[in-house]
């Protein structure tokens, strides 16, 4: 007999899971992840959301269901939804190109230059795979069982909280001041809204979020000397008029009863929704 998804089990878990890690990074000190990897030891922890979702989707609903969730992290959206994809990856590095664009008009002292395509097809592969990890947990997992009770933008902003919060004892241990933590805890907050809004556009399809999670670590990381000329206090502004103009996308598909991913083979419907799709472009929709 299977049973819903479950927020409390999924965040218990994915504590309990991270718990080592967070240990590691603090007895590892300022030692890297990795050659060429300026990241803390914690941030290997990357992989326990999705094992949390799969351990707890067996549990669940059985081995298949397991199996069919870590396979949706290469779904991509029906035709009608394409163009949704390029939405996804580019959102994010628009932004964090003007951010670097407003450092330089106030004079910050940047370096020259920027990525070869060679590093940026490099941080691609590696970061889908990271987000493709992460997002079998927050999005596959977690946000269906948080729209069981709350609607699309409530439950984007929630996530958005526990991830962050996840996040910021790593933030610390990579050596962030504080300024620069809580900044960045409020631009995964933006970020997760982004996130849920390129899911639900895309009809529910997980490559959509995977996709626009990479391309944030990306962005990032292609930053002068990987990354560490990044301010989230300049990025944080613009993301927070994305992350406004999706809630309100969001919020216009759910009153049109159209808020809901639809619902798949073996996948539990979401309580008090419609099993209708998002429009589809010219004002369409699809029903399931």
């Amino acid at each position: 007999m299977s049973s819903p998804p479950s927020a409390a089990r999924f965040l218990s878990l994915l504590l309990a899971l991270s718990l080592p890690f967070y240990l590691a990074g603090w007895l590892a000190g300022d030692t890297a992840l990795g050659p060429g990897l300026p990241l803390p030891v914690s941030a290997a922890m990357a992989i326990c959301p999705g094992v949390a979702a799969i351990v707890l989707t067996r549990a669940e609903r059985g081995a298949a269901a397991g199996r069919e969730l870590l396979a949706r992290a290469v779904e991509l959206p029906a035709a009608g939804r394409r163009h949704r994809l390029l939405r996804a990856a580019l959102v994010v590095p628009g932004a964090t190109v003007a951010s670097y664009l407003i450092q330089r008009l106030l004079g910050r002292d940047l370096p020259g230059g920027g990525p070869s395509v060679a590093l940026i097809a490099g941080l691609l592969v590696f970061f889908l795979v990271v987000a493709a990890a992460e997002e079998i947990g927050w999005t596959g997992y977690l946000l269906p069982a948080a729209r069981r009770r709350l609607p699309a933008p409530h439950a984007a902003v929630l996530i958005g909280v526990a991830c962050a919060l996840w996040h910021a004892l790593p933030y610390a241990q990579a050596g962030h001041r504080t300024g620069w933590i809580a900044a960045q805890c409020l631009v995964t907050v933006a970020l997760r809204v982004l996130t849920v809004w390129a899911y639900e556009g895309s009809g529910g399809a997980l490559g959509s979020a995977v996709l626009l999670h990479a391309s944030v670590n990306v962005s990032v990381w292609a930053f002068p000397h990987l990354g560490s000329h990044y301010d989230p206090v300049v990025l944080l502004p613009l993301l927070l008029v994305l992350a406004g103009w999706a809630t309100r996308e969001l919020s216009a598909w759910a009153g049109t009863a159209a808020g809901a991913p639809p619902a798949r083979r073996g996948s539990l419907p979401l309580s008090g929704t419609s099993r209708t799709s998002p429009p589809l472009p010219g004002g369409r929709r699809r029903e399931r």
